[in-house]
Order: structure tokens, then sequence, then C-alpha cells
């Protein structure tokens, strides 16, 4: 039996600016996004793994016992430097990192559960890589899995303002096969997620 552990790692620090309020609390069903992305992470993940909400500093969610804030002491935090953050947090607990926007809420936890699966895989690889979502059109770079190999360099460089620029300098990628439609996020033109009115 796998002893590997997984960070679910949501970003939940931006201010919100295109959506016009800050999305992790912004209202969603009968919570807000955040609420709603937990669920969805809880509904995959084994009682050995963690979940960290990166968040900006000038912002304390109420969280419940099985989370943990990773605050970005950046004033304006990009991808980049929360997902640098997380990874900080996985490489201290020696744990894969799967990472994934607050406002994609139609992610499912069948998807995440695959994609835990996939990293536990990579553990025994000679060639770790980055897993990122890939819809059969573009990349995804709101949805990637980190392998605990890897976790380290990207704490250590994610400094830059894009993410993908970070980890296309560290290491080889691998596309991981997700529907469009869970990579829609509140700022598609013209799709509202489920559940909005």
């Amino acid at each position: 039996m796998s002893t590997t552990t997984t960070v679910w790692g949501i970003l939940a620090g931006g201010r919100g600016t295109r959506y016009g309020e800050p999305k992790a609390s912004a209202r969603y069903g009968d919570g807000t996004f955040l609420d709603h992305c937990l669920g969805v992470v809880r509904r995959c993940k084994s009682d050995r793994d963690s979940i960290a909400v990166s968040v900006a500093s000038d912002w304390s969610p109420l969280l419940t016992d099985d989370c943990i804030a990773v605050v970005d002491a950046e004033i304006d935090p990009g991808p980049a430097h929360s997902i640098g953050r997380l990874a900080e947090y996985a490489r201290s607990i020696d744990a894969d990192l799967v990472v994934f926007a607050v406002d994609l809420l139609q992610v499912t936890p069948h998807t995440l559960a695959r994609l835990g699966d996939r990293l536990c895989e990579q553990r025994l690889s000679d060639e770790p890589r980055v897993l990122v979502a890939w819809s059969g059109e573009r990349e995804h770079w709101v949805l990637v899995g980190i392998p605990s190999a890897l976790t380290a360099a990207v704490a250590t460089n994610a400094q830059s303002v894009s993410a993908i620029q970070v980890l296309l300098r560290l290491c080889p990628i691998e596309h991981f096969a997700v529907s469009a439609d869970e990579l829609l996020d509140v700022n598609t033109p013209d799709r509202l997620p489920h559940g909005e009115n």
C-alpha cells in the first residue's frame, strides 16, 4: 500500500479584478467559491492528505481544522508566487502537490483523484514531470500536478510573473487530459458555471 501523500492546494488569493470581487469569497450555491472547491477536494482526498489554501496577506478566511492557510506575503501575488508558496509547504512534508484555481467550479472529484493517482506513479519515475491539464486544444495552467521530486525546485524559482515560465524552465511537462467543460472559469465569456443564476 502506498504511503504517498498529496497536498491539495487551492489558489484563492486573487483580488478578482475581472470578476468584480474576490472569487474565493463570492457566493456560489449555498456557500462560496472556496466552500465549493473544498467540498470537491474532500470527496477525493485520502486521510493522509492535506488541504492548503493560498491566500493573500490581507485576507484571513475561516478555515476548518482540515485546512491550512498558506499566506503569500506579496502585495499582489500572481499564480507563480502562490504556487511557489504551496510548493514550499508540500516540500516541507515530502508530499506531491495538486494546485487548482478557486474559480474552476466544474472540476470533479474524479478528475482530481486521477491527477493524484498519476502523481503517485510519478514517484516511481526516473524523470518526474509536471502534469498540466490539457483539454485537447491548449494547456491549462490553473490545474497542475507537481511531484514531490520537483516541489523544492518550484518553491525556489517561483518568482516569475508567469507560472508557465517558471515550470517550463524546471522540467518536462506531461499533458493530463481533462474535459474542456471542467476547465471553464468564471471569466469565460458567455458561460456561467452550473449553480449560478
